[in-house]
């Protein structure tokens, strides 16, 4: 069956004109409105569709030519006998991407969090270009990657779990594409998408001196205590330099340690208090007292406004407090002490989905490319006037 002359209906738009063509033409096998021996619309119809212009219709045809799924008959291109169609042993997960994520993704922390706003931008990006998204516990993915991988998906996209070598190497041994979203992972060779650390922690210390800190110290908790030392610590690092020395200001040292497990029948709270408390004394109390901390996320915020207050320095007022990831309203102890951060950051989440997904997709298009990391910036959010 032919298709009519007016094209079949298109997913949205991506950015790459020809990945463009290329994913309407996989579109249209995928529905059936092509199948073998079928001639393509014209490529000055296609262009005007598609909203490309001609010349890249035709690079983008010429791709496909040469994978063997299109073919010239005289003035037309026409589907080739070779193609797969959908009429035929179209693959099981052919138009799907597999997310995987040990987040539970009905959890409402979750879905207010970053996390869930990343999965929900790289479902909506899914469903904007008219193709499925399946969400995958990585412990399935130990015992089912080889069913999953016969039914050849799109590829895979892993996301806020564990990023095993072993497990990622045998997806790509499937020939599969595998795109990763973090940051402690450039050494494994795939692609990856990532919040941009140095510049995110760059402005935010910025925006601290601007308001008047001219002594800052970055306090480093480690949530675990066996954890090795993040790679986007260092990022951080990084940026929070940069910003002192631009200022001409000291560049000192970080307070960084590992938190102790709770201990048994203790308060969790008062005891995150008294460790922060015992690593800033000499920088509250010295004749030379900090005026800004960084620390690692917003959830540390009401245990070092805590600390702050037993040695008399207010927070926000003595002690100007940033955050990051903006989620200082669903911090576990914001009961104990309801302090907000003066500035945080905030990752366009939804947007790092979207790249998830459409990087999946260029990958499942272009194969031998060069693996890319993609890091996007967050921006500084002023709490204090929300």
């Amino acid at each position: 069956m032919a298709p009519s002359t007016a094209a079949p209906p298109m997913p949205q738009a991506p950015r790459n004109g020809q990945l463009r063509v290329m994913e309407a033409v996989h579109g249209w096998i995928n529905r059936g409105e092509l199948t073998r021996g079928d001639a393509l619309p014209a490529m000055r119809r296609m262009a005007e569709t598609l909203d490309v212009d001609k010349a890249t219709v035709c690079r983008a045809l010429a791709t496909l030519q040469e994978k063997g799924l299109i073919q010239r008959q005289g003035r037309r291109l026409h589907l080739s006998e070779q193609a797969t169609t959908h009429n035929e042993s179209a693959p099981v997960l052919g138009n799907t991407v597999l997310v995987v994520t040990s987040a539970d993704t009905h959890a409402d922390k979750v879905r207010r969090g970053w996390l869930g706003q990343v999965i929900e931008g790289l479902l909506g990006e899914a469903h904007a270009r008219q193709c499925n998204a399946m969400v995958v516990h990585p412990k399935r993915l130990e015992t089912e990657l080889g069913a999953l991988s016969a039914a050849r998906p799109l590829g895979f996209v892993m996301i806020g779990s564990e990023h095993n070598r072993q497990t990622c190497a045998r997806i790509e041994e499937a020939g599969l594409p595998l795109v990763l979203y973090g940051d402690e992972f450039e050494a494994h060779g795939h692609d990856m998408i990532t919040p941009d650390h140095v510049i995110g922690t760059r402005d935010l210390t910025r925006g601290l001196i601007e308001r008047g800190a001219k002594r800052l110290l970055r306090l480093w908790v480690h949530r675990e205590s066996n954890e090795e030392r993040p790679i986007w610590l260092g990022q951080r690092d990084a940026g929070f330099e940069q910003a002192v020395r631009e200022a001409g200001l000291e560049v000192m040292p970080p307070v960084e340690f590992r938190r102790s497990p709770p201990a048994k029948g203790v308060d969790v709270f008062e005891q995150h208090v008294r460790e922060v408390a015992g690593r800033l004394v000499e920088h509250l109390t010295g004749p030379e007292p900090i005026d800004a901390i960084l620390v690692p996320t917003d959830g540390q915020i009401p245990e070092v406004a805590a600390a702050c207050r037993l040695f008399g320095r207010t927070p926000n007022r003595h002690v100007l407090l940033a955050g990051y990831d903006n989620d200082w309203a669903t911090s576990d102890f914001r009961d104990r002490d309801p302090t907000r951060p003066l500035l945080t950051t905030a990752h366009d989440t939804a947007h790092l989905g979207q790249a998830l997904l459409r990087t999946v997709i260029e990958r499942a298009s272009n194969p031998n490319a060069e693996p890319k990391r993609i890091a996007l910036p967050p921006a500084v959010v002023d709490v204090a006037s929300m």
